[in-house]
């Protein structure tokens, strides 16, 4: 078993300090287009930001920073995270998907389009590190608090969001989130997620048979998530009813366990052992 620390990717790179909530408005609305999508003869990021703009109330204006993904089977991703003077906007982004042949087929967003005007922090770097430390249990300087903007049910606030160093061997990395007004935590979680190794075919035994190493992340002594389960087909000779006819068929049974360290690096059995754990 091994345990790292995992800061979901809209906490990383914050920037310091506080604030006051926006008047109270209605949460920024997931727009979403699909279908193909008119983008123009403009460079990829030109053509996704154009269309972003023009999915807005008002249209442009907003400050976007993009990063192009390029995938295996031709299609292309702009993904979109949104700041503003200077700061980064919690939670907030878009994303424009192109297909093989150029042409854009969804536009995803998420954005704020209203801010407050004062961006004065009334909790300061030093007095949100202290309230961390007193909170969390962990020292914590000023220079780990990064000052972003928060959404919420009454508007956009400034924040704190502060991560204490993490104590090597000690499974505890949390992450606050204060508000810049009042020093009052929004949110806290954890960030140490645990991670399993096991040995895998890449994607079958025939076409890729070579076993390799991977990190897994089951949540309980077993091996399943929340997307995935799995499950070996092992015969205990039972029957079912099917169509009045008595059908012989397995049971669906989680035969991988994990070893003491909470991995799963059994090697697979022959072709006549077809009910072995792996």
């Amino acid at each position: 078993m091994r345990a790292r620390t995992l800061v979901s990717a809209t906490l990383l790179g914050f920037l310091a300090a506080a604030s006051t909530p926006a008047e109270a408005s209605p949460p920024a609305p997931l727009r979403v287009s699909r279908g193909a999508i008119a983008s123009g003869g403009a460079s990829t990021e030109a053509a996704a930001r154009a269309l972003v703009d023009a999915s807005l109330p008002g249209g442009a204006g907003l400050t976007l920073s993009s990063r192009v993904v390029d995938f295996a089977n031709g299609e292309r991703t702009v993904r979109f995270t949104q700041s503003h003077g200077g700061l980064p906007v919690l939670h907030r982004g878009a994303t424009v998907t192109f297909g093989k042949n150029g042409v854009a087929r969804l536009v995803a967003s998420r954005l704020e389009t209203v801010f407050p005007a004062d961006l004065a922090p009334a909790v300061t770097a030093a007095q949100a590190a202290n309230l961390v430390t007193s909170r969390a249990g962990l020292r914590t300087e000023p220079e780990r608090a990064r000052l972003a903007w928060w959404p919420s049910p009454e508007g956009l606030a400034l924040a704190w969001v502060v991560t204490p160093a993490v104590v090597v061997g000690l499974p505890y990395a949390p992450v606050y989130v204060l508000d810049a007004a009042s020093g009052a935590t929004l949110i806290r979680y954890d960030a140490i997620v645990s991670l399993n190794q096991a040995k895998v075919y890449p994607t079958n035994p025939v076409k890729s048979p070579n076993l390799i190493d991977v990190t897994l992340d089951p949540e309980g002594a077993t091996l399943e998530n929340a997307f995935v389960k799995s499950l070996n087909c092992i015969d205990k000779k039972s029957l079912v009813d099917v169509f009045g006819f008595s059908v012989h068929t397995c049971d669906l049974v989680q035969t991988a366990l994990p070893d003491g360290n909470g991995d799963y690096l059994q090697a697979p059995g022959g072709d006549t052992d077809p009910e072995d754990p792996f």
